[in-house]
């Protein structure tokens, strides 16, 4: 009598024979080797019911169509299969516009590997109008996605907007040369998977079973060998006189408790140098990397001191002695760092991608800025963080240079910088950075008391125009007809930074509370107090009415 699990394997083998039956009227359409860093890792084919280079008709729900993948590694690990298909798919397709079921098939299919692939194994993922999608290992259904969309989104990582290569994707839509084509036809057709590996998603599964099923037999069994030492226990105890018994429960259970209490604080303390060890080895990392940016950005600003000895205008400081040119170089510099701090946090947005894969950290980069806004030598400071999370901080740097303005004093063509974010799935909220005091020669001077309300009035007026701009009526509040005023106050540091907010009139509903502080809070930080102005923080009252 055949085994359940023997059944199964045959019954899939067969169901997988059928559909790859009906699927041998598709023709080659292309092919091309999959490889990175000089690494091969697959022979990749397309096959259509007809030749065709038009994306249009490969995607069309009425094309029956068949990614076929051979291994060429010799291993190919879990690890990088999904490290490699992450990222692949990440590039080529838009996570908002994908189903949730659709994403949730890319996530299985990125993590569908329990060990290593071997040379010779065989990826199929199948489309046929009006059915699904299926995805084979080499020739066991292991998922399927209702219509083609799986299928596309796993086809855009070939012949999406970022493709492999140019050439790969050519050769994939056929445009290659027909020799070669050929060649890859006779290694794709009718590929012969060694039968050790015919079984192999089966065997991992019944792998995992057995271990389920041996843990559990484990775990039962050393239930029974804990009850039947506690009967003997009992047993013995009961033959024990009644007051013997008792001390000696007395003195087992203070030798617990004592063993207990030094055992919890030995971890506890164990637990604490460890926390404490790796903080302070962050710790010192970040001050070396931060001391080599220091040093190069004094260094470029002594440079530039030197250079401008004896060569400035009047407007820039005649007669400063280079001391004195150094220290305003290294004042210019931090401001620049400050204002494209703000900038680039300003730009950041949250890959998709990064939120659907749990991706979150502390990302910092180093890098050059020049004069014409270019960035160039991007570093990250920790190599650790997802490639995602570097790469949106770097696009984000570049936006910001594009529209932060450069301090005419500062001179030089090119200045070393660094940027960081904190990418948190449960906070939006960023440190805020204080703005770099000037020498006192360059400090602004102080304006009367009556030009300063005149001045101190227009930016309040400023900032409650970009508050109330930045202010959207909650969805819910507008269903239940939800209105009324709302006041605030807020304060905010001479250079822009939010101190605090605090509702003064708060509103029965708490939506429109929420509502308005949050524009405040998205709105910030605010621009610097303008020339003229006292440093003090300043406190501006926001009141705002709801209307539908």
């Amino acid at each position: 009598m055949c085994r359940p699990a023997l059944l199964t394997t045959i019954l899939m083998m067969l169901i997988a024979g059928i559909g790859s039956a009906r699927a041998d009227d598709l023709v080659l359409n292309g092919a091309a080797v999959f490889s990175q860093l000089s690494r091969d890792y697959y022979l990749g084919g397309l096959w259509l019911p007809q030749r065709s280079s038009s994306p249009d008709y490969i995607t069309s729900a009425d094309t029956a169509r068949r990614m076929q993948l051979v291994v060429l590694a010799e291993h190919w690990s879990p690890r990088n299969w999904s490290r490699l298909w992450q990222n692949n798919i990440f590039i080529n397709n838009e996570s908002g516009s994908l189903p949730a079921d659709v994403q949730q098939g890319l996530m299985r299919f990125t993590r569908l590997l329990r060990d290593d692939l071997k040379q010779g194994d065989e990826i199929r993922i199948e489309y046929q109008p009006a059915g699904n999608t299926r995805v084979l290992l080499n020739r066991e259904i292991v998922a399927a996605s209702p219509g083609p969309a799986l299928f596309n989104a796993l086809l855009n990582t070939w012949i999406g907007q970022r493709p492999p290569s140019r050439e790969f994707r050519r050769h994939i839509l056929g445009e290659g040369d027909s020799a070669a084509r050929q060649r890859y036809f006779q290694r794709l057709y009718n590929h012969p998977v060694p039968l050790s590996r015919l079984s192999l998603f089966s065997a991992w599964q019944a792998a995992e079973e057995a271990e389920r099923q041996a843990q559990a037999r484990a775990a039962a069994a050393e239930k029974r060998r804990i009850e039947q030492q506690r009967r003997q226990q009992r047993q013995q105890r009961a033959l024990e006189a009644e007051q013997a018994k008792q001390a000696e429960q007395a003195r087992q259970e203070k030798r617990r408790a004592e063993q207990a209490r030094a055992q919890a604080a030995a971890e506890q303390q164990a637990q604490e140098e460890s926390i404490q060890a790796a903080r302070d080895a962050a710790w010192r990392r970040y001050l070396q990397r931060q001391a080599a940016l220091e040093e190069a950005q004094r260094q470029a600003a002594e440079n530039q001191a030197r250079h401008l000895v004896g060569q400035t205008s009047n407007v820039l400081g005649a007669g400063k002695s280079s001391d004195t040119l150094a220290q305003e170089q290294r004042y210019y510099l931090q401001l620049l760092q400050w204002r494209l701090q703000r900038a680039t946090r300003q730009a950041v947005e949250y890959p998709g991608w990064a939120r659907q894969f749990g991706e979150e950290g502390q990302a910092q980069i180093d890098f050059i800025l020049s004069r014409d806004a270019t960035v160039t030598d991007i570093t990250p400071r920790d190599e650790q963080v997802a490639d995602l999370l570097l790469a949106e901080l770097g696009r984000a740097v570049k936006q910001a240079a594009a529209s932060t303005g450069i301090p005419d004093e500062l001179a030089g063509d090119q200045w070393p910088l660094s940027v960081s974010y904190h990418f948190s799935l449960s906070s939006d909220e960023q440190p805020s950075d204080a703005m770099p005091e000037a020498p006192p020669w360059l400090q602004r001077k102080i304006l009367s008391p009556l030009r300063q309300e005149e001045l101190a009035a227009r930016y309040q007026q400023q900032l409650r125009e970009q508050i109330i701009a930045a202010i959207r009526y909650p969805q819910a509040a507008r269903i239940l007809k939800k209105q009324g005023p709302v006041g605030l106050q807020l304060t905010i540091h001479a250079d822009g930074r939010l101190q605090s907010v605090e509702l003064t009139h708060p509103s029965a509903h708490r939506e429109l509370n929420d509502a308005l502080i949050r524009a405040v809070r998205d709105s910030a930080p605010f621009d610097p107090y303008p020339d003229g102005l006292s440093t003090e923080p300043m406190t501006l009252a926001i009141h705002y009415r709801f209307v539908l």
